[in-house]
């Protein structure tokens, strides 16, 4: 019998009689196949009974009881595998979805910034300007205290660049 209910009837290796006809089941070939599968089957039983007890209940009833419950747990066990699947990948994706934001958030922020940047330059210029003239006053005090401290045989000088004095 199939998990589903329904038999399964074929005629799958020549020498089998074919289930579904009435008249082969009455045939001695039949009757001598059934014998011997009879035997077959008791041989099977014995020898699984001295592994696992039957406990009073038929071979095949807790053979195919026992699939269906396998089949039954298998089909749990992926369901449940499933959706731990499904919720990692909403996961996944709304951590793109997060990262994309993000992304969409720093070039508004940068675009904005550049837009500002024309506007802070001549500012900026404008309050270092002030600052340039006591800068030079400072710079022509270094080098005429430096002229004015100066031991005869060093000699002080700018360098312009680095904006150190030796």
């Amino acid at each position: 019998m199939y998990l589903g209910g329904e038999e399964i009837l074929s005629n799958e290796y020549e020498d089998e009689p074919n289930l579904g006809s009435s008249s082969g089941v009455h045939s001695p070939r039949f009757a001598r196949l059934s014998t011997e599968s009879s035997r077959a089957h008791r041989a099977v039983v014995a020898a699984g009974a001295e592994r696992h007890p039957s406990y009073g209940q038929p071979q095949v009833d807790r053979d195919s009881r026992g699939l269906y419950d396998h089949v039954a747990a298998l089909e749990q066990f992926q369901s449940v595998e499933f959706a731990q699947l499904q919720q990692k990948l909403r996961y996944q994706k709304a951590q793109v979805a997060q990262a994309a934001q993000t992304t969409s958030n720093i070039q508004v922020e940068l675009g904005t910034q550049v837009v500002k940047l024309p506007d802070r330059v001549p500012r900026s210029r404008s309050w270092l300007t002030p600052l340039r003239r006591p800068l030079q006053a400072i710079k022509v005090r270094w080098l005429v205290l430096c002229v004015w401290l100066q031991p005869p045989d060093v000699e002080c000088r700018m360098e312009p660049h680095a904006g150190r004095y030796v």
